[in-house]
């Protein structure tokens, strides 16, 4: 971003940042699945349906991540001792959640081919056993 966009969103400009990339990498996701499952996608005449609901989605899962956050820049951002602990903060809590939503992604081809649907309640509840989640990804992508 360029500096004068950076400046006018002050202390938003990480989370904005935030929420374009993982805008980006959900839609990206979303494509590659489409192209993947495009039989079946097509089939149903769903191509644009998928893109739009899924559009839908990611706004509202990212707007989850970035609603704490958003309430509290401004208030933390006004004093330079707050600012110099929450910057760090922050920066924790949106790397995590790219990590989680890299790692959801990454996890939803080999959950569909096993349960021939996205991540939805049951995946969130395989979630509290990450080893056998990190097994089932190694097995999956391994060569």
């Amino acid at each position: 971003m360029n500096h004068r966009l950076l400046r006018y969103l002050g202390p938003y400009a990480p989370i904005v940042s935030f929420f374009i990339m993982g805008l980006a990498l959900l839609s990206l996701s979303r494509v590659a699945l489409v192209l993947w499952k495009f039989e079946r996608v097509s089939a149903v005449d769903g191509i644009g349906f998928v893109l739009l609901q899924g559009v839908r989605a990611d706004v509202i899962i990212l707007s989850f991540i970035v609603l704490l956050p958003t309430l509290l820049a401004p208030l933390l951002s006004l004093s330079a001792l707050v600012k110099k602990y929450w910057e760090p903060v922050l920066a924790v809590w949106l790397t995590g959640s790219l990590i989680l939503l890299v790692f959801m992604e990454l996890s939803t081809p080999s959950f569909i081919n096993d349960y021939d649907t996205r991540p939805d309640r049951l995946y969130l509840e395989y979630l509290k056993y990450p080893a056998e989640v990190v097994s089932t990804l190694f097995k999956a992508y391994t060569l």
